[in-house]
């Protein structure tokens, strides 16, 4: 399974009284929101999606619904792996970018260079049409 990789893991409560100290602390803390936020960083492919996932999947093992912390996390995981997919595809594209250069005028002596960064970023447009992280039309804004 995903969950268990190679990935930062942070650790579980080793024994009652680390589990009592986590069950008073989420007594502070709104559950919901620690997931909605957790939730919601699936919608960004970053280089920290791995560890956000593996912080989350302990989270909510850490739960005391077994049940629901599973079924969360089995819902949940298509959705980072499709965040995990993305950013590696991204990080492909953008190697062909240097996204510090400001762009300069077309020249007989540069227009082979420009076209290919015109190219490289028509690439990354057409990847971010092809709406890898499945959001609705509500949620996808395309500026160009």
């Amino acid at each position: 399974s995903v969950t268990d990789s190679a990935v930062l893991q942070p650790t579980l409560p080793k024994d009652d009284d680390e589990r009592d100290l986590l069950a008073s602390a989420s007594e502070h803390i709104d559950i919901a929101s620690v997931r909605r936020t957790h939730h919601g960083f699936l919608n960004a492919p970053t280089d920290m999606c791995d560890v956000a996932w593996g912080i989350y999947c302990a989270f909510e093992r850490a739960m005391d619904n077994a049940t629901l912390s599973s079924k969360l996390i089995s819902e949940y995981e298509p959705r980072y792996l499709a965040c995990r997919k993305a950013h590696s595809e991204l990080m492909r594209l953008y190697r062909d970018v240097d996204t510090l250069v400001c762009s300069e005028p077309i020249t007989p002596d540069n227009a082979l260079e420009q076209k290919n960064k015109v190219d490289a970023w028509k690439r990354i447009i057409a990847f971010e049409h092809t709406n890898p992280l499945e959001f609705g039309v509500k949620s996808a804004v395309y500026l160009h």
